[in-house]
C-alpha cells in the first residue's frame, strides 16, 4: 500500500513538472535578427525570452554579419527590446530585420534615416499581421558611442528634433508610436509591430510642434 501510495505521489509530481515546463514553454518568445540584404544566410543572433524580459541585441552574439554591416551592429549593442505581455499565445516568433545598406540604414523615399527596422511575427508558424499590444512595446537605444554612431552617420545630433513613425502604405505617421529623448538612451515605445524609421521630424513631416491624434492614439492602446 505505501508503495502504492509513493509511486502515484511520483506520477502526479511528473505530471505536474510536465504541465508547467509547457506552460513555460508556450509562454516563451523566441526573437530573430535579421539583415534585409542577407536574409536567405539566416538569422544573425537568435534568443528566447519571457514577457516582461528584454531581449537585449549584443554585438559579440552575432554571427555570420558581414563585414560592412558589422559597424551598425556594433551600433546596436546593447539595444533592448521589452514586451510586457503578448496578445497573442502560442508558439511566437519574431523577426527583426534590420534594412541597412552597407555600415548605414536604408534611406526610404531619400530621407535619411538613423533607425530603420522592419517585424516578422509568427505564431504557432503562421505569418500574424497587424499585432497591436495592450501596453506598448519598449525599445531602447542606449546613450553611448552606439547611438552617436547612428546619429553621426545622419549628421545628427541628441538636440534635434529626432522621431521615429511608422511607414505605412507610402505615408508615414505617429499615431501609436512615441519617441522620448531620454539621457540614458533613446526609448520607442509602440502600439503595433510594423515598419519603423526614426529621423528629423521635420523631414519626415513632423515637425517640433507636431503631435499625435490623442484620441486614436489611446484607442491604439486600449485595442
Amino acid at each position: 500500500m505505501a508503495l502504492k501510495v509513493i509511486r502515484t505521489v511520483f506520477m502526479c509530481t511528473i505530471f505536474a513538472f510536465i504541465g508547467t515546463s509547457s506552460i513555460a514553454l508556450s509562454d516563451m518568445i523566441e526573437w530573430k535578427l535579421f539583415l534585409k540584404p542577407y536574409l536567405q544566410t539566416g538569422p544573425i543572433l537568435s534568443k528566447s525570452t519571457q514577457p516582461g524580459e528584454e531581449f537585449i541585441i549584443r554585438a559579440s552574439d552575432c554571427s555570420q554579419v558581414p563585414s560592412e554591416s558589422q559597424d551598425i551592429i556594433t551600433s546596436l549593442d546593447g539595444t533592448k527590446f521589452l514586451i510586457q505581455q503578448f496578445p497573442l499565445s502560442g508558439s511566437i516568433v519574431i523577426h527583426v530585420i534590420l534594412n541597412v545598406r552597407g555600415s548605414t540604414f536604408e534611406s526610404v523615399r531619400g530621407i535619411t534615416l538613423f533607425i530603420n527596422l522592419s517585424f516578422e511575427v509568427y505564431v504557432n508558424g503562421e505569418k500574424e499581421d497587424d499585432v497591436t499590444f495592450h501596453s506598448p512595446m519598449e525599445i531602447t537605444i542606449p546613450t553611448g558611442s552606439g547611438l552617436s554612431y547612428l546619429l553621426g552617420s545622419c549628421n545628427f545630433k541628441r538636440s534635434d528634433n529626432l522621431v521615429c513613425v511608422y511607414n505605412s502604405g507610402g505615408s508615414f505617421t505617429i499615431d501609436g508610436i512615441v519617441t522620448k529623448n531620454f539621457t540614458s538612451g533613446m526609448v520607442v515605445g509602440i502600439t503595433t509591430l510594423s515598419h519603423i524609421v526614426g529621423g528629423l521630424g521635420e523631414d519626415l513631416g513632423f515637425p517640433a510642434s507636431s503631435k499625435p491624434d490623442t484620441w486614436k492614439k489611446i484607442k491604439l492602446l486600449f485595442r
